[in-house]
């Protein structure tokens, strides 16, 4: 077996950015993720400023979506820089390999980060204990209690926060291309 680190294909979704942060998000991305491939940045539509409230109406916001070959630790160390920007919407991941679960990072201004580890087709992975704790931190009697603990374990909220840029982030690109 070799020592050499086995590098992932890893994926970087910024979902929303603004244009003003871009000079310290693409330092940090360089430093960390190998010189990302395949930059290229799109403006988000005016609406979602409210949606995200930012309070800088002039501000444009950006998109992207890069890959990056990175050591799958890594993926923990650039999901931490980037939400060291704090105003800014994410994700990144790294796939399931045969040594090691793969990795999801979203994060958002007000809910903050998450973390799940994924198997081969994406699907999240729980520990026993985690569902153990989210049982045991529930009252047995309010189902609802349950149910809620259970979404903060899948990340419901932050798919639900992410879902409209990253609709979003789609017709921009799609956009772009048709006008290319």
């Amino acid at each position: 077996m070799s020592d050499l680190p086995v590098l992932e294909p890893g994926v970087i979704l910024i979902h929303a950015v603004s244009k003003a942060l871009l000079p310290r998000l693409e330092w940090a991305l360089n430093g960390l993720a190998h010189k990302p491939k395949s930059v290229r940045w799109v403006s988000l539509p005016g609406y979602l400023l409210q949606t995200l409230n930012n309070t800088s109406s002039q501000s444009e916001m950006l998109a992207c979506e890069m890959t990056f070959a990175a050591e799958c630790e890594s993926a923990a160390t650039l999901a931490s820089a980037l939400a060291s920007l704090q105003a800014i919407w994410f994700e990144v991941s790294v796939p399931s390999t045969l040594q090691s679960l793969g990795q999801r990072y979203c994060y958002t201004p007000i809910l903050g980060m998450f973390h799940s580890q994924t198997d081969q087709a994406g699907n999240q992975i729980f520990s026993e204990n985690a569902l153990l704790a989210t049982m045991r931190a529930s009252d047995s009697f309010n189902n609802q209690d349950l149910m809620v603990r259970l979404s903060m374990l899948l990340g419901t909220e932050w798919d639900a926060q992410l879902e409209p840029l990253r609709k979003a982030a789609l017709e921009a690109r799609y956009a772009t291309e048709l006008a290319s």
